[in-house]
């Protein structure tokens, strides 16, 4: 009988971890994409498609790819300097969702 208890709350526990891991990605998606979209909307021109591909993207890894668009987008009307402190300041979103391997990548 122990060992049935032990089973179902070790499954019960498994769901909740798994519901609440993927609400906390979802969540910390859209963080990151409306971040993402304040940087461009703070420009006085910006890509009409890098807005819709950072508005459209459907998980954290398209977000992340997209994080060369927004820098490219950043650094024509603010330089690169202050388009890398942006995006650097959204990469560190990224931690914990993305896998470690990409985010040692951006370290220098």
């Amino acid at each position: 009988m122990r060992k049935i208890i032990s089973r179902f709350t070790s499954s019960f526990s498994a769901l909740l971890t798994e519901s609440q891991s993927s609400v906390d990605i979802s969540h910390r998606t859209e963080e990151i994409r409306s971040r993402m979209l304040y940087a461009l909307r703070s420009l006085q021109s910006y890509s009409p498609q890098t807005w819709k591909a950072i508005e459209q993207a459907k998980d954290i890894q398209s977000l992340w790819f997209l994080r060369t668009d927004l820098f490219r987008a950043l650094s024509t009307t603010r330089g690169q300097n202050a388009a890398k402190l942006t995006v650097d300041k959204i990469t560190k979103l990224f931690r914990g969702v993305v896998p470690k391997n990409q985010l040692r990548s951006t370290k220098r």
